[in-house]
């Protein structure tokens, strides 16, 4: 009893298959069977020899004209409506390609994201007897290297020669002063500052994917967004200290700068010698930046070339003290 239910179920599918096909053959088999009727019963029925019926049948040549026409057109039409479907096909195919290119890269930035949480969480610090764990041990060398600063009294400027820096008329003494003061935070930034290589780079590389991977056309705006809100203000701080100091961090003062992230040192605490180095060696006014408008500058140093430290000025201004800057830098390194 099951065998034979089993089968009728499997004829009953075979037949709805076969009425499937047989559908489309029905006009062919409907215009046989006119041809046959037409053969075999309609054509013995007229009047005439088989010479008169030739010449019945040649009175139709002017419609065989038009159907071979309108068979012309159809294959015209049919031609036309395949290169539409081929023109559909490759569309969809390229917005296919498109899209997972688009997966493919959210997915490797929410790696590269938990990948950089990851590092962060496990960062651990030992100091004094006392363990120090994940995004504290940031907050620690950040505090740690402004007290340094302070105490080096290398966080403020006399109101007297920051006045005349703001009207570019420093004096000698003045770029002498000042290049004490910045070498006390390049200093501290290089020596005191607790530098996380494994967390930095992992910052780096997901950066990177993020302005410089997935298809180039695409807008990247909200990616900057979503990462700029898992940035914490203790990061930010961490990140503005290792742009700012370290010469060799030239890709992730870029990076920063292409992603919108340097928005976030506006918010952070900072002296005004740190935005004053910041504006003069990297070419990024802190002051300037909109948070919520995103103006950021065009350009930014990149570290490649000591003779453009700073943008281009004129004779006899604050300039010179750069020079001994650079020595610096050329000693550390």
């Amino acid at each position: 009893m099951i065998l034979l239910i089993t089968y009728c179920k499997y004829d009953l599918n075979y037949l709805s298959r076969t009425k499937k096909k047989l559908k489309y053959l029905f006009p062919f088999l409907v215009a046989l069977l006119i041809f046959f009727i037409y053969i075999f019963f309609a054509l013995p029925l007229i009047p005439g020899t088989r010479e008169e019926k030739g010449q019945f049948g040649d009175s139709f040549g002017v419609l065989n004209t038009l159907f071979t026409g309108l068979g012309f057109a159809g294959l015209t039409v049919t031609i036309k409506l395949q290169l539409d479907q081929i023109r559909q096909n490759q569309k969809e195919l390229i917005q296919n390609l498109h899209d997972a290119s688009i997966s493919k890269y959210e997915d490797t930035l929410f790696r590269l994201l938990d990948l950089y949480k990851s590092s962060t969480d496990s960062l651990i610090l030992n100091d004094s007897g006392k363990t120090i764990n994940g995004i504290n041990v940031l907050k620690h060398s950040c505090e740690h290297l402004n007290t340094r600063i302070k105490k080096d009294k290398g966080n403020e400027i006399s109101p007297d020669c920051l006045a005349r820096y703001k009207n570019n008329i420093l004096t000698d003494d003045d770029q002498m002063y000042l290049d004490e003061i910045f070498q006390i935070n390049f200093r501290n930034i290089n020596f005191s500052l607790n530098r996380q290589t494994r967390v930095i780079e992992s910052f780096k590389a997901l950066l990177r994917h993020l302005e410089r991977q997935g298809p180039s056309e695409m807008n990247r705006d909200e990616y900057r967004r979503i990462i700029s809100s898992q940035i914490t203000y203790i990061e930010a701080t961490y990140f503005f200290f290792i742009s700012l100091g370290i010469k060799s961090e030239s890709e992730l003062r870029e990076l920063l700068l292409s992603s919108t992230l340097c928005t976030k040192f506006y918010t952070i605490k900072k002296t005004k010698v740190q935005k004053i180095i910041y504006k003069e060696y990297w070419g990024l006014d802190i002051d300037s930046l909109n948070t919520n408008e995103r103006e950021l500058p065009k350009r930014i140093y990149t570290g490649k070339s000591n003779k453009n430290l700073m943008p281009q000025q004129e004779k006899n201004t604050k300039i010179p003290y750069i020079i001994k800057i650079q020595n610096f830098f050329q000693k550390l390194s």
